[in-house]
């Protein structure tokens, strides 16, 4: 299994959702990836970045992104956040990297 793949089953295995563009079926080349995550889950995601090598920074509590870092096995950056709010129009499942998850 490649190191991307694994790295998003973990990510699906914590219950993350993913939301922004992704969830929507709209996101472009330079788009990220946007997950929301309840706040409890948040040690563990830190155990799980910490697992695969990725490198990430925070701004405020419940809040993790990957922006302007180098991260090999990430193909684009990614953001989890426990603020994102339900999206009225959505994908009801979207395939990451070959993981499915759900959306937000």
């Amino acid at each position: 299994m490649d190191k991307t793949k694994a790295f998003f089953q973990d990510i699906q295995a914590l219950g993350a959702r993913v939301t922004g563009s992704f969830a929507t079926g709209k996101q472009t080349g330079a788009s990220d990836i946007d997950f929301y995550l309840s706040y409890s889950k948040f040690p563990k995601l830190k155990r799980i970045l910490k697992k695969h090598g990725i490198s990430w920074g925070s701004i405020t509590i419940a809040y993790i992104d990957t922006m302007n870092r180098y991260n090999p096995i990430l193909p684009r950056p990614i953001e989890f956040n426990m603020y994102y709010k339900k999206l009225a129009e959505k994908l009801e499942e979207v395939d990451i990297y070959g993981v499915k998850f759900k959306t937000r």
